[in-house]
């Protein structure tokens, strides 16, 4: 599927020294949620620190969406929480998906206190 060429492309990439980049990652990742691989966009949202890599919006939030479909809800609210510590902008989409992904937990409070946040910020 596109999934595996992506990430072969992504493989080719680094082996001919061509440099591998936030838009290149971020389109593997939304390949790997598209083919409902969702480990795999995970797999590449913590390969691009490695890498160095700069995660932007766009990381995040498929990294909190992908998340949100394994049912991870621990998991999508740290990648969330975390966006803060790497001075990455929030948007809808990254409130969207860790509220769902607290809503799937049965984590109510939590859930609530984002969509709080998300209009004290007035994303």
């Amino acid at each position: 599927g596109d999934w595996s060429q992506a990430l072969r492309l992504l493989s080719d990439m680094a082996d001919v020294l061509v440099e591998r980049d936030t838009i290149t990652y971020n389109s593997a990742a939304t390949a790997c949620e598209n083919g409902k691989r969702w480990w795999l966009a995970l797999e590449l949202f913590f390969s691009m620190e490695d890498a160095r890599v700069v995660r932007d919006t766009h990381s995040y939030n498929a990294a909190i969406s992908a998340c949100e479909s394994i049912s991870q809800w621990e998991q999508a609210v740290a990648i969330f929480l975390g966006m803060a510590e790497a001075s990455v902008e929030k948007s809808t989409v990254s409130y969207n998906a860790a509220v769902s992904a607290c809503m799937q937990g049965a984590q109510w409070l939590l859930a609530l206190e984002l969509v709080r946040d998300m209009a004290d910020f007035r994303v």
